[in-house]
């Protein structure tokens, strides 16, 4: 029989996994209407790595720790991002992404 304390650390690991884990809404659609806007709007590969974590959920600074580079970056790929897409907001990049991935 375990103990309190192996079932805790049960717990644990499963609430990190679940926290480590991206976020996609739309299972195989988030992945292709992100493809497809980085064709149309020439993202880079770096460009398209953020819009597609933020689409799943992340954060600047937890996409800044996944990808092993400074908020300031991700910053900067934002402004990029905001010209290429015509928005001004990360809220309104995302809400392309997800519009999108409604109508697929």
């Amino acid at each position: 029989m375990s103990s309190n304390a192996d079932t805790s650390d049960d717990l644990l690991l499963v609430v990190d996994r679940a926290n480590s884990t991206p976020r996609d809404p739309f299972p195989g659609r988030l992945s292709d209407v992100i493809q497809a806007l980085s064709l149309e709007h020439s993202l880079s590969s770096r460009e398209t790595e953020i819009l597609s974590a933020a689409a799943r959920g992340r954060s600047t600074k937890e996409i800044a720790a996944e990808l092993g580079i400074s908020r300031k970056t991700v910053e900067f790929f934002w402004t990029r991002l905001y010209q290429k897409l015509n928005c001004h907001s990360q809220l309104e990049a995302t809400a392309i992404v997800l519009e999108r991935a409604l109508r697929a």
